[in-house]
């Protein structure tokens, strides 16, 4: 019984630190949410704006292509330095967000593969600790299933045995045959020899 207790009791302080530690992750992970939020516009608004230059350059390639005379083929010519410089933008664009992404997402990375550790250990420290609870309780049932037995066999014991062991236990917490002691200090006493 004194192991289970033990180990019902060195699984809860083994749990504590981690909870703390997974509490401290999730404030680190609150903390990141406006910069995921700030990159998740800024992906969105680049999303937009990728798709008006990709329609922008599906008109001109559709405008733009086959045999064509002359002032639309200058025209179209004319479109294709504009159009690149767009697409040249919106990959400096992606590039800029997947610069500021890249890190983030690996400090999310890290702060939930962290935390999915300390989940794992968490549920391992709560199956040695309901272990342990479930022995604990196991023994108490049956100390609990014993003392019930034996008070009614020590109300009135009939047998050698039973006097000797009814007699050794003491069913209601007071020690029978012990004096309250004497806390008043004896006076001094000296006899010559």
């Amino acid at each position: 019984m004194a192991d289970a207790l033990t180990a019902a009791n060195v699984a809860k302080k083994d749990a504590l630190p981690k909870l703390k530690e997974i509490k401290l992750w999730n404030e680190q992970l609150t903390e990141l949410q406006p910069q995921v939020n700030a990159i998740v516009q800024k992906l969105n608004q680049h999303n937009e704006d990728a798709e008006r230059v990709s329609l922008k350059v599906a008109k001109h390639n559709a405008d733009c292509s086959g045999e064509l005379p002359d002032p639309l083929y200058e025209r179209c010519k004319g479109e294709v330095p504009y159009l690149q410089s767009e697409i040249n933008r919106i990959s400096t664009q992606k590039t800029g967000i997947e610069a500021e992404r890249t890190p983030l997402l690996r400090r999310i990375n890290d702060i939930e593969s962290r935390r999915n550790e300390l989940v794992t250990l968490l549920e391992q420290i709560k199956a040695r600790h309901d272990s342990a609870r479930s022995k604990l309780d196991a023994a108490q049932d049956r100390i609990a299933s014993i003392t019930s037995r034996l008070k009614t066999e020590c109300a009135t014991p009939n047998t050698p045995e039973g006097l000797v062991y009814c007699a050794q236990i003491d069913w209601d917490g007071a020690r029978l045959g012990l004096d309250a002691p004497i806390l008043i200090p004896q006076p001094f006493t000296a006899t010559s020899n």
